[in-house]
């Protein structure tokens, strides 16, 4: 069903964002994230499908070169994506205990082992793929046939960071979007800004629960 609404958005003058919210619309209540991935997937697969073969420097993949060490010199620069959270969490004019609860929190208080597996599968293994390809495999270099490098790496990664509706994280999103590519211009592989958002997304996880007994006090109520 899903499926079928996006391809019914696909027409001469529809916006990409017409499509996603169609998905979104449709499988967001009924808690289905992954469908909406493999969905808008497919319908970037069906829009790409008139310029098959793409050229080599679309989506490009090797387990050869340098790009492990990119992806190490990325982790290094965790601590400041997180602390720019801290910074951009304290700038906002509300409270933050009036924020919306995160979906990682919301996975915490649920208490279900299975649940809490499952979500950290997808954000660390699901959705950075996902990402990626949108956002650094085709939206960048789609952005450099109209502007410098630079600029499509501020653009692009402006964009990723307003696609995740989170003003208070706007701040690192866009640090980390444009450490993502950097990452992803300088190894010229897709792969290295796959697997440095895969390690992010399980640090924030980790960074989460990693306070003063909140490890404790979670494993404690999971067994009572």
């Amino acid at each position: 069903k899903s499926l079928e609404l996006a391809l019914a958005e696909v027409k001469p003058g529809a916006r990409l964002g017409d499509i996603g919210a169609a998905i979104q619309e449709f499988a967001e209540p009924l808690g289905c994230s992954v469908v909406e991935m493999f969905v808008g997937l497919f319908v970037l697969f069906q829009c790409l499908r008139p310029y098959f073969p793409l050229p080599k420097r679309w989506f490009p993949a090797s387990l050869r070169g340098g790009w492990v060490k990119e992806i190490l010199l990325g982790c290094a620069l965790f601590p400041v994506v997180s602390t720019l959270n801290n910074l951009n969490s304290n700038m906002m004019p509300i409270p933050s205990n009036t924020l919306p609860v995160s979906p990682w929190e919301q996975s915490l208080m649920s208490n279900d082992l299975v649940s809490i597996l499952f979500y950290v599968a997808v954000v660390s293994l699901v959705a950075p793929i996902w990402e990626e390809m949108i956002f650094r495999g085709f939206l960048l270099p789609s952005i450099t046939r109209y502007f410098r490098v630079d600029v499509a790496v501020l653009l692009s990664s402006l964009i990723f960071a307003l696609a995740h509706f989170s003003m208070e994280r706007l701040i690192p999103l866009t640090f980390l979007g444009m450490l993502m590519c950097v990452v992803y211009i300088r190894s010229r592989n897709i792969l290295a800004p796959i697997i440095l958002h895969s390690l992010w997304n399980a640090f924030a996880f980790v960074e989460l629960i990693w306070k003063p007994g909140a490890i404790f006090t979670w494993l404690l109520d999971f067994v009572l």
